[in-house]
């Protein structure tokens, strides 16, 4: 395979271990990824969903034990459920999106026994400059009456119908009513390790993660890792 970066390798070993690695390096590796993948705008999605492994999992790893992640695809199936009959977009291998909403990463929630809070939402970038990016959506994921709305938290019916979703798509999730834990509410951010975020920090609503690798050794992984499937491709 040629000589890589002990730090690629280091990462590759990594993202192996990961509880969604092996379904996404299935996507990876499918026909149809393979061919749109010179494609600018799909090797971003790659990018992006290669990183919302990492950090999902190392911001799961951080909850307490009465909390609960849902994943990129959990989330992805929630909206689904939340907006029926909302078109979709995008490839749903590697990237979703529902008409005129959106959509974080993953949703945070705490079971109290007799509800359950929605304790922020999360978002993942490995981009380096993450305020460059959709800066309406810092706003969208950081005012409660937006949240509210986005969740359809308006009454009481759809308060126990966001919980009768969450138990449908993680079923460790109990049916119970959901409330927006006002006081406690966070748009948890996970970034590269040299990501420009300090602006952001101003806003007590906002929490930023950086993990443990720079931007630059991300993508010099992620070319390692898709030359990796080719040449797997090739053996085969």
């Amino acid at each position: 395979m040629g000589m890589v970066t002990s730090e690629s390798e280091m990462l590759l070993d990594r993202f192996i271990a990961l509880p969604g690695a092996d379904a996404l390096i299935e996507d990876l590796s499918s026909v149809e990824i393979r061919r749109m993948r010179n494609n600018s705008g799909v090797l971003g999605h790659i990018t992006g969903r290669v990183f919302e492994e990492f950090a999902f999992e190392h911001l799961a790893s951080s909850l307490s034990g009465d909390c609960t992640l849902l994943s990129p695809a959990e989330t992805n199936q929630v909206f689904e459920l939340l907006y029926p009959g909302k078109s979709t977009s995008l490839n749903s291998r590697i990237s979703f999106g529902i008409e005129n909403v959106i959509l974080p990463d993953g949703i945070i929630i705490r079971n109290t026994g007799d509800y359950l809070r929605l304790l922020g939402i999360s978002e993942y970038k490995s981009s380096k400059n993450v305020t460059s990016h959709r800066s309406a959506q810092w706003r969208v994921f950081t005012d409660l009456d937006d949240i509210k709305d986005t969740f359809k938290l308006f009454d009481v019916y759809r308060r126990k119908e966001f919980g009768a979703i969450l138990n449908q798509v993680t079923p460790t999730i109990p049916p119970l009513p959901v409330t927006l834990d006002e006081r406690n509410y966070k748009y948890n951010l996970v970034v590269t390790s040299d990501s420009s975020w300090d602006d952001l920090t101003r806003n007590p609503r906002i929490s930023v993660t950086k993990l443990d690798f720079t931007g630059l050794h991300f993508q010099k992984f992620l070319r390692f890792l898709l030359n990796e499937l080719d040449a797997i491709r090739h053996q085969d």
